[in-house]
């Protein structure tokens, strides 16, 4: 009887959520987790996790071709297959103006901010090459190279937060541009999610 009073007095003075804190899952690009710190009118949003993933594999056979390209002109013949791939790794951090959608209710709202990316993969490959005046083929294999990606980005989107519980549900867009190593590259990402909020 004892342990039920107490449990009783606990959940009714102290909360089980709080709007302080928001940590979950995310899908998308990045796919993975996601941080979020709210204060009254902003936050601070920080997404770790694979970027990328459901891209078209071709988008990125395409940068390595070029890349490769660029290492062999004057080359006869070139030609390369890529042995190995890493899992692409995404980091976002973005800073968030927070607006309700309705006056009488904090539970659906809107944001939009801005922030900063990085992005990472490297991949190992084999290919062949011929030289001017010589018909046999030339191989290198094991070589490596890393595409690593950073810019600055701006987004936009929606979160609902079901009253009396703990959780928030999310969608967003984002527009990322490049600075290194491709500048002025842009690219169109979104993801959807869950986050508990402590």
């Amino acid at each position: 009887m004892k342990r039920i009073i107490l449990f009783m007095i606990l959940t009714t003075t102290i909360p089980v959520y709080g709007q302080d804190w928001g940590l979950g899952v995310r899908i998308g690009d990045p796919v993975g987790l996601t941080i979020k710190k709210y204060t009254e009118e902003n936050a601070l949003e920080l997404s770790i996790g694979g970027a990328h993933l459901f891209y078209d594999k071709r988008l990125y056979d395409k940068h390595l071709h070029n890349w490769y390209m660029a290492q062999t002109l004057g080359y006869k013949g070139f030609e390369y297959s890529i042995n190995k791939a890493s899992v692409p790794f995404g980091f976002q951090i973005h800073y968030l103006y927070l607006k309700n959608l309705s006056e009488t209710t904090t539970a659906l709202q809107w944001y939009y901010g801005y922030g900063a990316q990085f992005r990472i993969q490297r991949a190992s490959y084999n290919f062949r090459y011929k030289i001017s005046n010589d018909p046999d083929w030339h191989y290198l294999t094991g070589e490596t190279v890393t595409d690593l990606d950073i810019g600055g980005d701006v987004v936009l989107g929606m979160e609902y937060s079901p009253p009396n519980t703990p959780v928030s549900l999310f969608l967003d867009l984002t527009l990322f541009m490049e600075v290194a190593d491709d500048p002025f590259i842009f690219l169109v990402q979104g993801g959807v999610g869950l986050r508990y909020k402590f």
